[in-house]
């Protein structure tokens, strides 16, 4: 049975103005079975990292345990830093 994961994102702020624009907290509900990919472009696609002038923002996507994956306003894709085909529930 498929079962819906609560994913807490937290980000810190670039500038002042990236609190106004979005919150640094945000929850997002993703399916268990969903992979590391899927996961982060849904990430990708709420548009809730912040961008800076002169396009270079970099992040990092991490759990309590690891580091995931460098996610950089300059690139397409996310360079993951472990299996991005791993279950999230993994």
């Amino acid at each position: 049975m498929n079962h819906q994961i609560k994913i807490i994102l937290t980000r810190e702020s670039v500038c002042q103005g990236d609190d106004v624009l979005a919150p640094n907290e945000a929850v997002i509900y993703v399916s268990a079975d969903q992979n590391v990919t899927e996961l982060t472009n849904k990430i990708l696609a709420l548009d809730y990292l912040a961008n800076i002038s002169g396009g270079k923002a970099t992040w990092v996507m991490k759990n309590e345990d690891a580091r995931i994956a460098v996610i950089a306003q300059q690139w397409t894709n996310a360079k993951f830093l472990i299996d991005e085909q791993l279950p999230i529930n993994d």
